[in-house]
């Protein structure tokens, strides 16, 4: 698979073909919402939830989460978490999607060992190299926020607006 050689060349991660994670967009409290949107970083957000490929790309979208739901809950509840156990999305025999700790350990998603344990030297390399190939999610959304300045300050907008917006933004990107 060409995802998977990008990943191998760029990254150093053989059969992977993107890495997920989520993305905190900072909004104006809406009214009548209360703590909903509060997130644990101390402001109030929407999420974008992303799968991202070796190109930066983004290949599965998921917007408007409120900032308080977690990583695990978010994959339990999403579509490209359904498709892929479901096998409906032609990925690879062997073949992952790489997450963080937040993420369940499946034969689709690897994550890195336990911290929390001893962990072996070869368990410390494999964290290093998954930590690393992981990190295009972050560049991903580090791009976006520099390219769209919008993203520096909490927008203003009722929250189906600022799902669009965001949309908008992530096929731009791409």
């Amino acid at each position: 698979m060409v995802e998977a050689r990008k990943f191998q060349k760029r990254w150093q991660f053989s059969q992977c073909c993107g890495a997920v994670d989520r993305k905190q967009v900072r909004i104006q409290v809406p009214p009548g919402t209360g703590s909903q949107y509060f997130n644990y970083k101390g402001f109030f957000s929407v999420i974008l939830f992303a799968v991202i490929n070796a190109e930066y790309d983004f290949i599965y979208v998921n917007i408007g989460a409120n900032g308080r739901a977690g990583d695990a809950g978010l994959w339990n509840q999403c579509s490209f978490k359904n498709a892929l156990e479901e096998k409906r999305l032609n990925m690879p025999e062997n073949h992952v999607i790489l997450g963080d700790e937040a993420f369940p350990l499946k034969p689709y998603l690897m994550k890195p060992f336990s911290r929390k344990r001893a962990v072996k030297r070869r368990e410390k390399i494999f964290n290093y190299r998954l930590s690393r190939a992981c990190r295009i999610v972050e560049n991903a959304f580090g791009i976006l926020a520099w390219r769209f300045r919008i993203f520096q300050w909490p927008m203003e907008c009722k929250i189906e607006t600022i799902n669009k917006i965001i949309w908008a933004i992530c096929s731009l990107h791409n």
